[in-house]
């Protein structure tokens, strides 16, 4: 999975505030994800994901795919 992953707006509002009830594994993740690298490499430090998170975080509109 080569493709990167950034926090939105949004996202950056939720890691401040914590306003969604988010799994753990998942708020890491969303801790985590930044463009400067591919999402696997994010994936493989937090214990628990898998790419199906990547795409929870897409539906909940705080992460979104880097272009």
């Amino acid at each position: 999975m080569g493709d990167r992953y950034e926090k939105t707006t949004a996202g950056r509002a939720e890691v401040r505030l914590k306003t969604l009830s988010l799994p753990r594994h998942q708020r890491n993740l969303l801790l985590l994800i930044q463009p400067d690298r591919p999402a696997s490499d994010w994936l493989a430090q937090v214990n628990g994901c898998a790419a199906a998170n990547l795409a929870r975080l897409q539906e909940l509109e705080i992460g979104r795919a880097h272009v």
